[in-house]
């Protein structure tokens, strides 16, 4: 390296251009990446360590009923975003880019890395909360609305807030309406299961009021008349719950519902 082509200030430009980016940056907008990407490891740790959902949901709560997700939970994720539009922002509007390429070339580059780093860590890390590549994606989507006003950008954020909301609206009414199939079905077993209490005493009660006459009949009816009477009234009890089991049976309509909500 040669200072015959340094600056007045004694600096060489390469130098110096890099202590410009490194000053350039936000020091508030670094410390708040690091919070947020922090609190996505502590909702993402669980997951690392293999635990299920319900694993989860145990040891966070814990005994106390407490849950320090709350404070978490999808917050940091929020936080992270915001972070990311702003850094876009920033990047597009930055003027002295260090590279003879465009700002548009610069950009769409960074992203196709981004989304690199989000195939490694979803294929070759195995890990299924990858959200870089959802970033890269999004990122040259919004690379178009960093032209549009204002205003545009207002109306553009409540359109799709809307469209979001009423999303979530109509998953929610599609999982009310499936909750209540499920507790219409729900109420049938419970009918289904007193109403075979009932036939089970009546019939245990009619079985041993006319024991001696059915147990002569099945006697009758069967092999060598082998049967004795009380292996004969069980065998008639069995084959009277064999035949309640056969008619207090689910449709496949409500098996179906019950199905859908348990999924």
């Amino acid at each position: 390296m040669t200072f015959n082509s340094a600056s007045p200030s004694g600096v060489h430009p390469e130098l110096q251009a890099a202590n410009d980016n490194a000053s350039s940056r936000i020091f508030s907008l670094d410390v708040l990446r690091g919070i947020a990407l922090l609190g996505i490891l502590i909702i993402s740790i669980w997951e690392f360590g293999g635990f299920s959902a319900n694993k989860q949901t145990f040891f966070r709560t814990g005994t106390h009923g407490g849950n320090y997700n709350l404070l978490f939970e999808g917050k940091m994720r929020a936080l992270f975003s915001i972070i990311f539009g702003a850094s876009v922002i920033l990047f597009i509007a930055k003027k002295d880019q260090p590279s003879t390429l465009s700002v548009a070339d610069l950009y769409i580059r960074r992203m196709l890395w981004l989304m690199l780093f989000g195939i490694f860590n979803a294929i070759v890390l195995l890990w299924p909360g990858d959200i870089l590549f959802q970033y890269s994606v999004l990122g040259i989507l919004l690379f178009p609305f960093w032209r549009v006003s204002r205003k545009g950008l207002l109306i553009a954020a409540i359109i799709a807030t809307l469209i979001y909301c009423g999303k979530n609206y109509w998953n929610y009414t599609d999982d009310k309406k499936t909750y209540g199939k499920y507790l219409a079905v729900k109420e049938v077993e419970k009918k289904f299961k007193k109403d075979s209490i009932e036939r089970a005493g009546k019939d245990s009660i009619w079985a041993l009021q006319h024991k001696d006459s059915v147990a002569n009949k099945l006697q009758r009816d069967s092999i060598a008349g082998k049967l004795s009477k009380d292996t004969a009234v069980k065998k008639l009890m069995n084959d009277s719950l064999a035949k309640q089991a056969k008619n207090d049976t689910l449709t496949k309509e409500q098996a179906k519902d019950k199905g859908a909500w348990k999924e």
